[in-house]
């Protein structure tokens, strides 16, 4: 069954609301593998492991080009999204207890962090969820400014990965944005890979009219 709703709060550890998503970490929490009895505290990874092992190739696509991911935080080149055009966003996920432990996947856009109250804060101009338990799919949209339209989002299982499929098409001119991926697993072991201003949204229209103007005689 796949719902489509405001994604709120499943556990404790996490709170999400319509504006950002405010997350205070637990023992295994965070972008570690944890630990303090938490059984396998091992989080899911789009590439390398916390052994440095390589799990997976290519783990983000952006319109069908991929990037191998490292274990935090890396650049990738600008990838120029034409606003009002589909644009797919592929998230491939290892899990070692096998793709059924694979539980929740978001993707958030322009990502930014603070303190409040001593509670690490992380806040977003928008972000997409894709999250399952107990059988029921449910798909989370948090997009105040509406900078995003006719999204989609999808979930499958290939060659013992979890294949997340984030479809939509964007309605603003945005510079270039960080993306953020948090994945985890059943057992809340969450892992965060940060992606340097990895997107630009342009207006084809402008661009192209700025082009004509530029080799008129």
């Amino acid at each position: 069954m796949i719902k489509t709703k405001l994604f709120v709060g499943i556990i404790a550890l996490l709170i999400i609301t319509t504006t950002g998503i405010t997350t205070a970490y637990a023992a295994h929490g965070g972008s570690s593998s944890g630990g303090g009895g938490c059984g396998n505290c091992t989080p899911p990874t789009l590439g390398i492991d916390k052994d440095g092992i390589v799990r997976v190739n290519g783990g983000i696509s952006i319109n069908s080009i991929p990037f191998d991911v490292e274990l935090y935080s890396q650049e990738i080149p600008v990838q120029i999204l034409n606003q009002g055009e589909k644009t797919s966003i592929v998230l491939k996920v290892f899990e070692d207890q096998g793709v059924g432990s694979v539980a929740h996947a978001e993707l958030h856009f322009g990502p930014y962090e603070k303190v409040i109250n001593g509670i690490f804060v992380e806040h977003s101009m928008a972000h997409l969820v894709w999250h399952n338990e107990y059988g029921d799919e449910i798909i989370g949209i948090y997009d105040d400014d509406e900078i995003f339209q006719n999204v989609i989002i999808t979930a499958n299982d290939m060659d013992g990965l979890k294949i997340i499929t984030f479809e939509f098409e964007p309605t603003t001119v945005m510079d270039k944005t960080t993306l953020m991926t948090r994945v985890w697993d059943e057992r809340r072991n969450v892992v965060n890979n940060y992606f340097t201003d990895a997107i630009k949204i342009v207006d084809v229209d402008s661009s192209q009219s700025a082009n004509t103007s530029m080799i008129q005689p």
